[in-house]
């Protein structure tokens, strides 16, 4: 059985030709889509392929090809009663009695949470990844895809987090540019105590980064000054 994943990226627009050159280019394995305005970009794994590890590796290559574009996070697919009832063939009051125990095995997931209200009262949703597991263990239903479980979705939440941007290249192009290892490592050193949030920290990282902000050698024209925006942005995301 395969493991389909979605990931919901900002920042990029399916109606920029260029972008679509760009992914049919590089990116022709995934599955783009936009709803409302919310552009996604899906594919599935093989049964024993680390769906957490291949998802990472699709955002690294998202990012890198399309600079400006950012992975929102993994995308969750949101069932409600009649949205089972729709999926596995059986009636919306079926799905209902399961889910408060009136019949069945019991042990119907807990929902995530209740939309609408009113006078009817609002309406249940789950995770469509833990009904589907419920179905499978305590109802013999057999999918030929899964949808990757709430732990695995988490941690592709935490690699996403982390994911080196176009920036994050070439900031470390300009670092091995460095002539001076000393002054490497200084900034290096230093940085790390910008990156902890301390005011001192960029301080002193600021005059070392004016001294280096000319054209380096064997970086294409980029301009280590890059660094100053680079630091910038991972002290704020901290």
């Amino acid at each position: 059985m395969r493991t389909k994943f979605s990931v919901v990226v900002d920042g990029i627009k399916l109606s920029d030709v260029p972008t679509l050159m760009v992914m049919q280019d590089q990116l022709d394995d995934l599955v783009w889509s936009s709803i409302n305005g919310r552009v996604t970009f899906s594919s599935s794994v093989a049964e024993g392929v680390d769906v957490v590890c291949a998802a990472s590796e699709a955002a690294r290559r998202v990012l890198y090809a399309l600079p400006g574009s950012n992975i929102v996070g993994a995308e969750r697919d949101i069932v409600s009663a009649a949205d089972v009832a729709e999926r596995i063939g059986v009636s919306r009051e079926t799905v209902r009695t399961w889910a408060r125990g009136m019949r069945g095995p019991g042990g119907f997931p807990m929902p995530v949470g209740t939309v609408g209200g009113g006078a009817r009262g609002g309406t249940d949703i789950w995770y469509w990844c833990e009904v589907q597991a419920w179905l499978e263990a305590k109802r013999g239903f057999v999918f030929d895809e899964r949808s990757p479980s709430v732990v695995e979705m988490a941690a592709m939440d935490g690699h996403f987090k982390h994911a080196p941007t176009v920036l994050d290249h070439q900031f470390r192009s300009a670092q091995s540019a460095w002539t001076s290892q000393a002054e490497a490592t200084t900034f290096k050193q230093k940085s790390t105590v910008l990156r902890n949030g301390s005011p001192e920290g960029w301080a002193t990282v600021s005059p070392l980064i004016a001294r280096r902000s000319g054209s380096v050698p064997g970086t294409r024209g980029l301009k280590v000054d890059v660094s100053v925006v680079y630091m910038h942005q991972r002290m704020k995301a901290q």
